[in-house]
């Protein structure tokens, strides 16, 4: 990263009382996000990448207990009340547009009403006028007539655009969004990673992405965060940590994607299952389904090594070979 982070964290961890005792779910996480900067949270699903980020914006309340530090433009926000600042200085764009639209009420009064809460329009004219402009720069047609319409109306790709609308609509520091084209086909899944980029670079927005999908990864570029049972096991520029992945769970992922000339049957897969959320592991939580596991990484939660300038992995294997280098 670059620039002075607007999005500090630094070893967060959050827990939830069960029965029986608590339990950790995000463990030790630390990145920083700069203004026009992109950070992918990458993993499979349980890995802990929403737990994350709906911690950063305090999403959980009294539900959950965190540690360490969140930090919104040097100021620390991690256990503070955040109402002040959802939406307008961090907002969050959601997996499901459709359960987060009003469907008794149009698209453009459920905008307007984000502006008027905000203070974003001085008068009723003016927030009309501001919700046809946000609906025309997230690549809605006719948004004259869009802002009429109630979500039914519109397809999922659609929705998808005024939920983001919805979330830049005050011009956020921070523009977080879960698993935003999971459910959108191939086509338009471009076209909104696209809108994104658009966005970032237009407002200067601090963009985080949460995916499990390694080639919506690949088209963000920035900087990814490999999750893996609620940690951060690899953190580097995209480009590197795609091409040169120092932890095998990054190669294994990558090893999963499809390639042209692949038979049916023939797609190689990550053996085994992710842990279920909370569990606990004496060492790296990757040993069982690991092809490169030894001894060593049962024993303690192996640290996170500079594997490249600004590359890093928790992996005993990653830390051997840059020993090996420098020797």
């Amino acid at each position: 990263m670059t620039g002075t982070p607007v999005l500090s964290v630094e070893h967060l961890s959050t827990s939830f009382a069960r029965r029986g005792g608590t339990r950790s779910v995000v463990h030790d996480v630390s990145f920083d996000v700069a203004a026009g900067g992109t950070l992918v949270i990458l993993g499979e699903s349980g890995s802990g990448k929403s737990v994350t980020v709906r911690s950063i914006l305090g999403l959980y309340g009294r539900r959950a207990s965190h540690t360490g530090s969140v930090r919104l433009n040097g100021a620390e926000i991690l256990g503070t009340p955040t109402r002040g600042l959802l939406g307008r200085r961090m907002s969050l764009v959601p997996q499901d547009p459709a359960g987060a639209l009003d469907p008794m009420r149009s698209v453009g009064s459920q905008i307007r009403e984000v502006l008027r809460v905000h203070g974003m329009a001085a008068s009723r004219r003016e927030a009309r006028r501001r919700t046809v402009e946000l609906l025309r720069t997230v690549g809605i047609p006719d948004p004259e007539n869009a802002v009429r319409r109630r979500p039914h109306e519109l397809s999922g790709g659609m929705r998808q655009r005024v939920v983001i609308a919805l979330a830049v609509a005050c011009e956020p520091d921070v523009l977080i969004a879960d698993e935003p084209t999971s459910a959108l086909d191939v086509s338009v899944q471009a076209q909104i990673l696209a809108l994104f980029v658009d966005l970032r670079e237009r407002l200067g927005t601090a963009l985080v992405v949460v995916t499990h999908d390694v080639a919506v990864a690949a088209d963000l570029g920035g900087h990814v965060a490999v999750m893996y049972a609620g940690r951060i096991v690899e953190h580097g520029p995209t480009r590197d940590a795609l091409a040169r992945p120092s932890h095998p769970y990054t190669a294994g992922l990558l090893a999963c994607i499809p390639r042209p000339g692949t038979h049916r049957g023939q797609l190689p897969t990550l053996p085994g299952r992710p842990p279920v959320p909370a569990q606990e592991f004496a060492g790296c939580a990757f040993v069982p389904r690991c092809p490169s596991a030894r001894s060593q990484c049962e024993e303690a939660v192996p640290p996170s090594v500079e594997v490249a300038p600004g590359h890093t992995a928790a992996c005993p294997v990653a830390a051997g070979r840059v020993k090996e280098v420098i020797a």
